[in-house]
């Protein structure tokens, strides 16, 4: 039988983020999400050296290079074909960044990334999917009959593929359970201001909000569905 998956924070007191790589990703939603992290975590530290360690760790179904859709080349920290490099350990937090264009192709060669991201949902992982990589979360049969969002660009087409996700187009973020759906790369950082807030403190978040995003914004908690 294979070794039952168990939660980071059960072993240490860490904070452990894996962010998906693919071919097309949009290498943004992967680089600012960590950028943010770090820096609440760095400005936790400061008055709190007990805080969560955070580690954040690229993800992808094999060794190959992947080659994001700016031409950035990305290499996988944890691979799903290398046992020893996931420790039987599930992330606390996953994020799942958008792709360039048409994801189809992408969900099609990446069934055991689907497959995984459901069992680590089912052991207590938090999932964030960014634009159309809310699609893999749909293809996991995790939205069914929960909210979610995704770019205004294929919001047509996800209500085609996926009729059992209650899409709601209209909301820039949606939070159900542990499934946080972002429409665009500032909801992203919304959602990831929050998830500081909740790990490092509200005046780290605020920090992070103020470096990031200077410019006036909605709280989080007035913007998601």
């Amino acid at each position: 039988m294979p070794n039952k998956l168990i939660k980071t924070n059960e072993l240490i007191d860490k904070l452990t983020v894996n962010l998906l790589i693919y071919p097309h990703v949009l290498a943004t939603g992967v680089t600012l999400p960590v950028e943010m992290l770090l820096a609440g975590e760095a400005f936790a530290r400061r008055y709190d050296k007990s805080v969560l360690k955070l580690t954040t760790q690229f993800l992808s179904e094999n060794s190959a290079r992947i080659k994001s859709r700016a031409g950035i080349t990305m290499v996988a920290d944890v691979t799903l074909d290398d046992d020893s490099q996931l420790s039987n350990a599930v992330p606390d937090i996953i994020i799942v960044p958008s792709l360039w264009r048409n994801p189809r192709p992408i969900l099609r060669s990446h069934q055991k990334l689907i497959t995984w991201l459901r069992q680590c949902w089912q052991q207590g992982s938090t999932l964030i999917g960014v634009g159309t990589g809310v699609c893999f979360l749909a293809e996991s049969g995790l939205l069914d009959n929960h909210s979610a969002t995704t770019h205004w660009h294929y919001v047509d087409q996800f209500k085609r593929d996926y009729p059992q996700v209650d899409l709601k187009p209209d909301f820039f973020i949606t939070q159900s359970e542990r499934i946080y759906c972002a429409a665009s790369l500032n909801a992203l950082a919304d959602i990831i201001v929050h998830l500081i807030a909740q790990h490092y403190g509200k005046e780290a978040a605020q920090n992070v909000e103020r470096n990031f995003s200077h410019e006036i914004r909605k709280p989080y908690e007035e913007q998601r569905y």
